[in-house]
């Protein structure tokens, strides 16, 4: 985060540049996963933290997440 420059709220609500893994595994526990008949996957309740996150861990961890 600090090479991307890029600021997250922490659980605390202050911003920083350093958030715990264990925080990163709660801003993604409320994604609501749905795989179709088709093994189509959907994804749901993506908040914009997790979409930074997202963003930040690269194209192959976006593409798992429908991104």
């Amino acid at each position: 985060m600090k090479t991307a420059n890029v600021m997250l709220k922490s659980q605390t609500g202050k911003l920083t540049d350093k958030i715990t893994m264990r925080y990163v595994f709660q801003i993604f526990s409320t994604v609501l996963t749905v795989i179709l008949e088709n093994r189509e996957r959907l994804f749901f309740h993506i908040s914009d933290q997790a979409s930074q996150i997202l963003e930040l861990l690269g194209s192959r961890y976006q593409k798992t997440y429908g991104g």
